[in-house]
């Protein structure tokens, strides 16, 4: 069975199943070879024991021969019973009797008991005490055949060695194999029942000795792949017959007997499905070696994991873990992967056994894209992947041969014979021949907006409801999910029909909480179908979900209609609403929408994005205006995405006024700049510079969001410059964790963290509060700065384009004019450099190229957004105090950045990256008419530096103006950025920007661009008209700027790279 058996391989050439004929016989011949081997580790009395192959095949022999008169002229018998070692011992026992055994599921119905004791022809079971009564109730109601019980007590498994081996035993059991019983049926195995009552599925012996050889299989296929070992210990973290919404029901059996074809052990877990803590224990008592899991207990463990170190090594230690049965979170898997814990994820469903795996080679990488491994002796595989939809060519249904060893017995469902499994896979695109599972054919909802949604979880959740006697859940090329109810008129029970509507509403809420983000049913998209109604039926009992969608067409594209489109229940009643009246209404709607108390809702010029809001969510709240209050346009939210916002713009007697609104941010923002004036005008002196210019190595400089992209990198230019005597840098947090933060910025960008030694008494990290005058910082600290520091370069700002300019003046401007008056001195102030944003002027309509001067007089010159109105608000303040206090101010206006030249670090959530692979999920970019100017983050950082360096020494009334543009003057155009991108591979259609942006608005919070949809919406004109930018003055002073590396190939694969190497682009 191994080395020293080496004639007999278990292979895909079926030499084992040849040689030992059954899987009983199999068992027989490893506790000869075996015999004083370990084979099962199992929980008692606060500790693991060991049985050996011969104490098993002792305890199961001397069973066997017990039960043998109960189980004489018996073809059928049954066992339900919990998995534990007495399973293990009593079906070993049962199979023993050369019975089929039927392994029946606990958690089964007793009708679905009495339609497989029916179906198998079963008459004999045996059921452990806790599931006697199932046992009997359902022995009753079987028709046509009288079964038998037997109770089978907990098994005294130590005193049960203590019994001498029956005598008798080669002459009360049939220990002759032949050919014969290479294909008879010895296990059956039913299915979950989701679509009805479960089914049996008959195993022969040839299958279970080939589902127990697929690591086998794999070794030989792929001799780099890691096989097993004699002295491996497998810590099974599933019972041996899996019933559940998984496809691979003989996990359990598998992963179990696996071990006979080695000599290995065997862990039973004190219970299953097993805590962290106890498998942590289990690994560590029995030194463990392997380990299954379903995904669910991984994901349960991987918080106890991550803050357990010990628990991590013992993962670690591990030569691999398998699981299967259903998905495992992307993240999850890569966090142990990264964390040097071997996850593999294999396949199989109970009708084709295990066929599909990853790569077993622990060096891979690989460990969630699966091939197949079952190959005939001409090398054709017997996993066959076609084409499931011509529209999708790169989306593959797997079927496999009629000639498949390894299928279960008369289970074919093709013409040819062979056997569909209904499910769909994708090739990997970094793993050729490697293939990621997408979901079940006949299930998924391939949405308008390319999202993948699975109904049957849904409908299984909300057909629990008792009131529900159907449902069918739509979304195919719709934009989100919808839902058809039939009721169960018996068990109305006189409710009215809100009490019926929101019986049933509470079971989809049970089915959201489940569900992705994208596919959630909303209230508005609930349709309880008139009296008499149904939808339609398969002969199996199945609901026809396209036959019920056309039958009810109709009634769907009206549920969307008024959805999309607004439908306004007030009819004749033309009573205006006092503005009351639409504060309360607004309130309660965003209560009942993002399911929050109303008394959380205090703060109503807080945006509701920040609250959770996104795009699905959005347009149900619009719909709830309309329906309660007035019609309103559809980018209405976006436009006034606050509760005072929304109350203003629909409280001018009844009617919408979003311009009013717009114009009152723009009054908003000059209140506020008017606001910071009269406090400079009262607490800052006109300032007077003395200072000697010749002093060119006394540059003490303080920076603020260093932690950020482009802080992180003028960082490290300012440390590596000669002519900088010290930094000190601001970060906000807390102790030791700013100068982490900071290390983990260097790190993640491949910047020289050295750099931050605390052994550089060039840099000072100065942990701070924003808030705070003084920025939390002790009085000698304070003035310890307000000595020494020659000039700030403040870089610290929120990019949140959902936010209004009311957020920006809590949360960022405060801490600007505190940074102000550290830099203000009577005598020889600070220099102040700003870097702000070509947001703040890029909506000025008096030219198509943008001069490098400050434009205060008026505020509409910036985009309509709480960020660029704010950088408007920080420009005009420094403009006001470089005339009316002499203060030597300076504004970098940034463009777009983007990642540098060497290893193109692009944080992935900033526009224009989220906006890329948005589009590559929707297969569709947007057409523009725009330069694209965006600056390596490098060049930014180099052109900042030079221009601070170069300014410090100088007079700035000598300069020709101090506002500079930090802008790529070596610009490409929109159309040949796209052409770059399909040059590196990226493969999308080119879309109207309205229209892609339309399409976005029908996706959710998964998509990486759906952040950005309040943004595009409101200002979709700005952003197709954008000004060009003069860069002559910026270029004069910084060198860096001129030669600026243009967006080409070779810079735009390096993006690809490092969101790839983040997980980012797949």
């Amino acid at each position: 069975m191994n080395s020293s058996s080496p004639s007999i391989k278990f292979s895909i050439d079926q030499k084992a199943a040849y040689h030992y004929k059954s899987f009983t016989n199999l068992m027989n011949e490893a506790s000869k070879m075996y015999t004083n081997r370990p084979f099962a580790h199992y929980f008692s009395n606060g500790k693991y024991k060991i049985l050996t192959y011969a104490n098993i095949d002792h305890l199961a022999t001397n069973l066997a021969c017990r039960w043998a008169k109960e189980a004489r002229d018996v073809k059928v018998a049954t066992l339900i019973a919990d998995h534990n070692i007495d399973y293990l011992i009593i079906m070993l026992a049962l199979m023993k009797l050369r019975v089929t055994l039927l392994a029946l599921c606990p958690k089964n119905s007793e009708a679905a008991v009495v339609n497989l004791l029916e179906k198998t022809k079963s008459s004999l079971v045996f059921a452990s005490k806790k599931h006697e009564p199932l046992v009997k109730s359902s022995a009753e109601k079987v028709k046509e055949k009288s079964i038998k019980m037997v109770t089978v007590d907990r098994l005294d498994i130590e005193a049960s060695l203590n019994e001498a081996l029956n005598s008798d035993y080669e002459k009360i059991l049939d220990l002759k194999f032949s050919e014969d019983d290479i294909r008879k049926d010895a296990l059956i195995i039913h299915s979950s029942g989701s679509t009805g009552l479960p089914k049996p599925i008959y195993l022969s012996n040839q299958y279970l000795i080939n589902i127990i050889s697929f690591l086998h299989m794999i070794k030989e296929v792929d001799p780099e792949a890691d096989g097993l070992a004699r002295d491996d210990v497998f810590l099974n973290g599933v019972p041996l017959f899996t019933i559940s919404s998984g496809r691979y029901h003989v996990f359990g059996f598998y992963c179990v007997f696996q071990m006979a074809t080695i000599g290995g052990s065997v862990v039973f877990t004190q219970n299953l499905p097993s805590s962290g803590d106890e498998i942590k224990h289990a690994l560590i008592s029995t030194n463990a070696t392997l380990m299954c899991a379903p995904p669910a207990t991984l994901e349960q463990i991987l918080h106890q994991v991550k803050v357990d170190k010990e628990f991590q090594e013992a993962l670690r230690r591990l030569r691999f873990i398998l699981f299967g049965g259903a998905p495992l979170k992307r993240k999850t898997g890569e966090w142990f992967h990264k964390h040097g814990i071997n996850l593999r994820v294999e396949y199989g469903t109970t009708e084709i056994g295990a066929i599909m795996a990853a790569n077993m080679n622990s060096k891979s990488d690989n460990w969630s894209a699966m091939r197949s491994y079952i190959f005939d002796p001409r090398g054709n595989d017997y996993c066959v992947f076609e084409t499931n939809d011509s529209s999708e060519p790169d989306i593959k249904h797997m079927y496999v041969r009629r000639d498949s060893p390894t299928l279960a017995t008369n289970v074919s469902n093709r013409p040819d014979g062979g056997f569909s499994t209904g499910d769909l896979f994708k090739e990997h695109p970094d793993y050729p021949g490697y293939y990621i599972y997408i979901g079940r054919r006949d299930d998924i909802l391939v949405m308008e907006n390319g999202e993948k949604a699975n109904p049957a979880p849904q409908e299984s959740v909300i057909g629990q409801c008792p009131l529900v006697k159907q449902v069918a859940v739509f979304g195919n090329g719709r934009p989100c999910t919808a839902a058809l109810i039939v009721v169960d008129e018996e068990q109305i029970n006189g409710q009215d029909e809100d009490e019926i509507f929101e019986t049933i509403f509470q079971a989809v809420e049970d089915a959201n909480k489940d569900s992705p983000r994208h596919s959630i049913i909303l209230r508005e998209m609930v349709k309880i179908l008139p009296k008499g109604k149904t939808l339609p039926l398969g002969p199996k009992g199945n609901m026809l979900r396209k036959k019920a969608e056309s039958e009810y067409e109709e009634c769907l594209d009206q549920m969307y209609k008024e959805f999309f489109e607004g439908h306004s229940a007030q009819g004749g009643n033309t009573k205006p609403l006092s503005d009351i009246d639409i504060e309360s209404i607004l309130i309660r709607c965003v209560s009942d929408i993002l399911k929050v108390p109303e008394s959380s809702l205090d703060d109503h010029h807080q945006s509701l994005f920040e609250l959770g809001l996104n795009s699905l969510t959005a347009t149900q709240l619009r719909s709830r205006i309309i329906k309660h209050i007035q019609q309103v346009p559809q980018n209405f939210i976006y436009r006034c995405p606050t509760i005072a916002g929304m109350k203003d713009a629909l409280s001018t007697d009844g009617e919408q006024n979003l311009e009013d609104y717009a114009e009152q941010k723009y009054d908003k923002t000059m209140d506020i700049l008017q606001k910071y004036i009269q406090k400079a005008e009262k607490e800052l002196s006109v300032c007077e510079s003395k200072k000697d210019i010749s002093n060119e190595h006394e540059q003490v400089i303080l920076l603020t969001g260093a932690t950020g992209s482009l802080g992180s990198f003028i960082l490290s230019n300012l440390l590596k410059n000669n002519a900088v005597k010290k930094v000190f840098c601001m970060v906000r947090g807390k102790g030791s964790n700013a100068i982490e933060r900071l290390k983990e910025s260097f790190d993640s960008r491949y910047l020289d963290s050295l750099l931050l030694s605390s052994n550089n008494s060039r840099l000072e990290v100065l942990s701070i509060q924003s808030r705070q005058g003084r920025f939390g910082l002790s009085d000698k600290l304070y003035h310890k700065l307000k000595d020494e520091v020659t000039t700030i370069i403040h870089a610290a700002w929120i990019l949140d384009f959902n936010m209004s300019v009311d957020y920006y003046d809590q949360e960022c401007i405060p801490f600007l004019y505190n940074l102000i008056k550290l830099a203000h001195r009577q005598t020889n102030p600070m220099h102040f450099h700003l870097i702000s944003s070509i947001s703040a002027v890029s909506n000025l309509k008096s030219s198509k190229e943008i001069e490098e001067k400050p434009y205060v007089e008026d505020t509409h010159v910036s985009m309509p957004t709480g960020y660029a109105q704010s950088k408007f608000i920080a420009e005009a303040l420094m403009d006001y105090l470089v005339k009316k206090k002499n203060f030597p101010c300076f504004i970098e206006r940034l463009g777009q950045v983007c990642g540098d030249t060497e290893n193109g670090v692009w944080n992935a959530l900033e526009q224009y990256p989220l906006m890329l692979m948005g589009g590559q999920i929707m297969k569709k970019m947007p057409k523009m008419d725009i330069k694209v100017d965006w600056i390596p983050v490098n060049d930014a950082a180099n052109s900042i530096s030079e221009i601070v360096l170069r300014t410090a020494n100088t007079d700035y009334k000598s300069l020709d103006g101090f506002v500079f543009h930090i802008v790529n003057p070596n610009t490409i155009t929109w159309p040949k950025l796209l052409d770059i991108m399909k040059s590196c591979g990226l493969n999308f259609e080119s879309v109207p920007f309205q229209e892609w942006v339309e399409l976005l608005s029908h996706t959710d919070d998964t998509n990486p661009a759906s952040p950005l949809l309040p943004y595009y919406q409101a200002n979709v004109d700005h952003l197709l008209n954008m000004p060009g930018w003069k860069t002559e003055k910026a270029a004069q002073m910084a060198p860096s700027l001129s030669k600026a590396c243009p967006v080409g190939p070779d810079l735009f694969k390096k993006f690809l790279v490092y969101w790839k190497s983040i997980g980012y682009y797949k």
